[in-house]
Order: C-alpha cells, then structure tokens, then sequence
C-alpha cells in the first residue's frame, strides 16, 4: 500500500516529465555506431509493435532486400501525429486558454500568453506534429522573437489559422467594445468596482493587461472612444471613458483610503500566489515548489520558457529516479532551509522568510509606491510627496507594514490561498488523468477496450 501511495503521488509529475525526458534523451557512440549521438525516427512498422511510450535505444533497421543491417537510435513519442493535433487543438481551445472561439487569442502575443496551458502536450508530439501546428519541429523554439514579433506560429501553420479565424470571428463593434471593455476593468482583481485599483495612469498599466484580449479585438473608432485615440492607449485623453474612470476612482479612493489600500494589497497577494500556490504555503518542499513550477510554467512570456520547462524536468527526473541530481533552483527564488541536503536542493523545507521573499519582489512597488497605502501605514494620514512614493527604503516600510497586516497571520488570506491550491491541484489532476487515459487507450490492447479489460482481470493488473 504504501508504494502504491508513493507511485500515485509522483503521477501528475510523470505525466509532464516522462514524455520530455524521452522525448529528448539521446544515446551515446556505444549505441549509435557514430563519433555523435543523434535521434532517429520510429518507422510505422516499430509503432504499430511498441505502443506504450519507451525510452531511446538502439535497434537494427532493414530496407527492401538489402541484407546489410545499420544501427540508428530511435525515439518513441506518445501521440501519433493525429492524436498530437487534436489532444493540442482542444487542449488550446479550453476555456483556460483561448476558448473555443479563439476569442482571447485573436492576435500572436495573446496566444504565446496561454501556450503554457497546453506546453506538456507538445513534449508528447512528434516533429511532424509539432511542424503542422506551428510551422518548425522544433518546441524549444517557439518563444523565438525577431525584435518585438514572435516568430511562430508560421504562416499557414494550423495554429496561425486559427488565430486569424478569431481575429476576424470576435471583432467588437463600438458600443460592445467600450461596453465589454469597461465591465472587464471593472472587475475586482482588475482596477475594481470603483476603480479604485486604478487611480493614477501607472497602477491602470498595470491593471490593465488583463483586458487585453477585450481590447484587441476592438475597431479603431471603439478605441477613440475609450481613450481619446486609437494609438497612443497608455496616457488615456481627457473626457475618454477610461480618464473619467480614473479620475472618479481616485476620489472616492481617497475618501476610502484604507479600504483601498488593503484591495490593492490583498489583489497583488492573490494575484501574485495565483500562478503557482504553492510559492505562498511556508513548509512545503523545494521539489513540490518544482513540480507545481512546470505545471504553472510561469515566466512563459521569456522566450527561454520552453526550454526551462523541459531542463526543470529533466533535472526532477533524475532526481525521483536516483541518478544524479540538479540541484540548481535558483531561478524559483528559493532558498529554504535545508531537510536533508544543502540550500537550494530539493529536500530543503519553504520558510516564511521564502514566502515573503518572493511576494516582496512581486508587490513592493505596487503596495510600497501606493499612496494610499502610504496615508494607511505611515501614521501621518497625509497624501505622499512625490519623493516619498520614490524612496525604496520608504517603500519596503510601507510594503512590509501591509504585508505583515493582510498577509501575515491573516485568517481570512490564507483561506484564500489554500482555495487557490485547491484548485491548482484540481486542475493538474484532471489534465494528469485525461493524459492517463488517452495513453491507455491508445496502447492498452492495441485500442480495444474489451481486450484491454480483459488482460487487466488475468492478474489483477494491466499489462
């Protein structure tokens, strides 16, 4: 029972990490017969005797009559093509990620922001997969930029397609762009009700990027009317929708100036926990930090996300498997104390001082530079001078004052979070399940469910 405990635990991990792993583990001269190591192609003729997914090894491959033998490494991938574009296409289109529609990706920098959902997918693809849905085989290079532009998807690629179906398909007329746009700003974890969140051109910068799929799909006169202009959107004009809303948000704000500061404090907490809760929880380890870290894959706008999502798994992999591990976590931000290996390894234990490290550089600036939050923690009950907002010993004062009253000990927060991780796990478990599945009936008993059944009642067991 408990192997079985422990095998059940690591399931929503391998899921991710095995397909990456064999995906890209190569084998050396001894296998290859050559001075390099390379990866070949499985034919149709191994895939149809190996179904379930291995690892890289050596096999002898003839052609027609030849008699000659060579040997060629191959590698073995999950999904065949067809299985590939179709488990990525829904995947992509689920309601987590560009919806049905394609509404919340109706341009390419829209679309490179939900591709994390689906990353563990394309680990599961062949190259030919991989190169109808994006126009490259290659997964590592599809963060790729040339100045401010992604390089992929490709044109004509079925992802590219796609995007330009949604642009087309969700285009808003004026009265629902400033309608639909006004309501998304409003929401809490936006500017808020009130818009209290967003009461100066530099907290609504922030703000606004979570509207950026309402936004985009806007026309040039439904833009003039929410800023004054349809190009310059980052200083909004006077009389615009959006400078009104300000204007108004920042009086009533200061009439409410502790209430504002503690919605703008508890926003950034929660939206800074929301991507991977686990980076908030103190006692939790450095490897299960890791493990949610490539299911959230956050950073996916660096177009190095891709290939930190595949090494981070790799370095796991060999760590839950015994051989020699990477203990390198620098990049979590995580420090904690250590279980049964040094600073950094996977057995070191999150502290409080890990949990509000790693909010501190989230949220110092935006709840330290509030002057809200200012005329809440300072004691003077004063509006800041522009200087004060500046100051970055002033700042962390001011940071680490609403810190230790909305975060610290605070009851009501930690629900929040612990709801958060509920559902972070919910989610990873039911992609880890839909992933057990489909594997299942893609290899067990060659795709017949009655044979697979069966074999599973010789001994208990599938095999």
């Amino acid at each position: 029972m408990k192997s079985l405990k422990n095998i059940v635990g690591i399931l929503p991990v391998l899921c991710v990490i095995d397909p990456s792993f064999a995906a890209l583990r190569t084998t050396g001269p001894a296998a290859s017969g050559r001075g390099d190591s390379r990866v070949g192609i499985v034919t149709a003729s191994q895939a149809a005797a190996r179904r379930i997914p291995t690892m890289a090894s050596g096999s002898s491959v003839s052609s027609g009559s030849s008699t000659s033998t060579s040997t060629t490494t191959t590698k073995s991938t999950a999904e065949d093509e067809a299985d590939c574009i179709s488990d990525y296409t829904d995947c992509i289109k689920g309601a987590d990620a560009c919806n049905s529609d394609f509404s919340e990706c109706v341009n390419t920098d829209l679309f490179h922001g939900k591709m994390p959902q689906c990353n563990s997918i394309l680990l599961r693809c062949p190259a030919s997969g991989v190169q109808k849905l994006f126009g490259t085989t290659s997964v590592t290079a599809l963060g790729q930029k040339s100045g401010d532009t992604f390089l992929y998807p490709k044109n004509n690629s079925l992802m590219d397609q796609a995007i330009q179906a949604g642009e087309i398909n969700n285009r808003l007329d004026t009265g629902s762009c400033v309608k639909k746009y006004m309501s998304c700003l409003h929401k809490d974890s936006v500017c808020g009700a009130d818009f209290e969140l967003c009461t100066s051109d530099t907290e609504f910068t922030k703000q606004r990027v979570y509207c950026e799929s309402t936004l985009a799909r806007c026309q040039t006169e439904g833009k003039t009317k929410l800023f004054g202009s349809a190009t310059k959107l980052d200083t909004p004009a006077a009389n615009s929708h959006v400078r009104i809303a300000i204007t108004e948000g920042g009086e009533l704000a200061a009439v409410n100036a502790v209430s504002t500061c503690y919605k703008v404090a508890d926003n950034c907490f929660l939206n800074a926990c929301a991507v991977n809760p686990y980076r908030c929880i103190s006692g939790v380890t450095a490897e299960m930090v890791a493990k949610a870290e490539m299911l959230a894959d956050s950073g996916a706008e660096n177009s190095n996300a891709p290939s930190k999502f595949i090494s981070t798994a790799l370095n796991l992999y060999q760590r839950l498997f015994a051989q020699k591990p990477d203990d390198q976590l620098s990049w979590l931000g995580f420090n904690g104390t250590t279980g049964n290996g040094s600073d950094g390894d996977l057995n070191s234990t999150a502290t409080d001082k890990d949990v509000s490290g790693y909010i501190q550089n989230v949220c110092m600036d935006t709840i330290g530079a509030n002057k809200f939050c200012h005329m809440t923690f300072n004691d003077k009950n004063t509006m800041p001078t522009a200087r004060e907002l500046a100051d970055p010993d002033t700042r962390f004062e001011i940071f680490s004052a609403a810190y230790s009253d909305r975060m610290k000990g605070n009851s009501g927060m930690q629900m929040r979070i612990n709801d958060l991780k509920a559902r972070f796990d919910k989610k990873a478990k039911d992609a880890c399940t839909d992933t057990v599945m489909k594997c299942a009936m893609r290899s067990c008993g060659n795709g017949s469910g009655s044979k697979c059944y069966t074999c599973s009642k010789d001994n208990g067991s599938i095999h």
